[in-house]
C-alpha cells in the first residue's frame, strides 16, 4: 500500500537522511534550533546529518518505523525518558533488548510479547564508541500503562528489567521489517514506587535529568557524526 507520506510527515520522502532520530517533541530542541516542517502525524527536522522526527502519539511509532523504508533511512535512533527500577534520575541506557508489553490487556493479565531486539550492528557501533562510557547496557520493557509500571515491579526485577519506556518493542519491528537498523537510548526521568512521573521534582533531581538528556544528546551527535555519516 502507498501511504501519503508528504502529507503525513509534511515533506516528500527523499528528503529523509540516512540517519533518523524519534524523539517527544520536547526533546527536540536538544538536536535542533531549526522550525520543523509539520504534517498530520509527525513533525520533521532536517539536519546536515541526520533528520529528527517527533510523534503526536506514541502508538504511531511502530507506522512510522514502517513508512521510514520508503525513504533513505538506513538508521533509526529512538530517544526519549524513561522510568527506571532501581537506578536513580539521570541514568543512562542502551537497550540491549526489551520485553513486550505493548498490549495493554496483556499487561494487565500478565502475558508478555516476548523479547525484541536493536540492530546488532548498530548496537554495537553504540556500544564500542569512545564517548558511550556514560551509558548503562540494560534489558528494558515497553509498556503500556503507567499506572500498572508500580504494581509490576518485582516482576520487572525477576526479569532483570533496567528500564522502562513505551515505543522501543514497537520501533525494533517496524524497522526490522522495513530493512533499516535500529537502536533505543534513553534517560531515567523517574522511579515508579519512589519517584513517580507525577511528582513535583526536587532541584537536584531536575538537574540531574536535564545534565543527563544534553549528554546524551551530545554523544548521539558525535557518534552520528563520526561513525555513520
Amino acid at each position: 500500500m502507498t501511504q501519503p507520506f508528504e502529507k503525513l510527515f509534511g515533506l516528500p520522502p527523499e528528503q529523509i537522511n540516512k540517519n533518523c532520530i524519534i524523539l517527544p517533541l520536547n526533546d527536540a530542541p536538544l538536536f535542533t534550533g531549526e522550525r520543523g516542517d509539520r504534517g498530520v502525524f509527525f513533525r520533521v527536522y532536517n539536519q546536515e546529518n541526520y533528520t529528527v522526527i517527533t510523534l503526536k502519539n506514541r502508538w504511531l511509532a511502530g507506522d512510522l518505523a514502517l513508512m521510514l523504508g520508503e525513504t533513505p533511512c538506513e538508521n533509526l535512533i529512538l530517544f526519549g525518558s524513561c522510568g527506571g527500577i532501581d537506578e536513580e534520575p539521570g541514568a543512562l541506557f542502551l537497550a540491549e533488548k526489551v520485553l513486550n508489553l505493548e498490549s495493554f490487556s496483556g499487561f494487565l493479565n500478565h502475558i508478555d510479547g516476548g523479547w525484541s531486539y536493536p540492530s546488532e550492528a548498530l548496537f554495537e557501533i553504540f556500544k564500542n564508541h569512545k564517548s558511550f562510557d556514560k551509558f548503562n547496557v540494560s534489558l528494558g520493557a515497553t509498556v503500556s500503562s503507567l499506572w500498572l509500571e508500580e504494581e509490576r515491579l518485582d516482576y520487572f526485577r525477576e526479569k532483570g528489567i533496567s528500564f522502562l519506556e513505551m515505543e522501543a518493542s514497537m520501533v525494533f519491528a517496524g524497522a526490522a521489517h522495513a530493512g533499516i537498523r535500529a537502536l533505543g537510548v534513553f534517560y531515567l526521568s523517574d522511579v515508579p514506587g519512589k519517584l513517580n512521573y507525577y511528582d513535583e521534582f526536587n532541584p537536584a533531581a531536575a538537574e540531574k535529568i536535564k545534565g543527563a538528556r544534553r549528554s546524551a544528546a551530545l554523544i548521539i551527535q558525535n557518534i552520528i557524526s563520526d561513525e555513520l555519516s
